[in-house]
């Protein structure tokens, strides 16, 4: 199961579009991300078992606030969060 450690940059405002880059453990298999209602993942590339990027756009109806940052891997129930991990400015 992935772990997420570390989100950078960890925050973000409305119209922002970027590459969150996700630090942890055990993200080879991660085939998604989320960062709730709001925010839509554009695209995520795992570069090493501790390294996933995952590019992001921000609504600019999305509330401000922090969010949970979620990854998945193939199966459905692989799934982690990190709770927190993100603030919409």
């Amino acid at each position: 199961m992935a772990i997420i450690q570390h989100v950078q940059p960890d925050r973000g405002e409305a119209l922002d579009r970027f590459t969150v880059t996700l630090s942890g453990d055990t993200m080879t298999g991660v085939t998604g991300a989320s960062f709730g209602v709001g925010v839509t993942v554009l695209r995520v590339q795992v570069f090493t078992d501790g390294d996933v990027r995952v590019k992001i756009e921000i609504d600019e109806t999305a509330k401000p606030g922090l969010r949970d940052v979620a990854v998945t891997g193939p199966a459905a129930s692989d799934q982690y969060v990190l709770r927190d991990g993100f603030t919409v400015l």
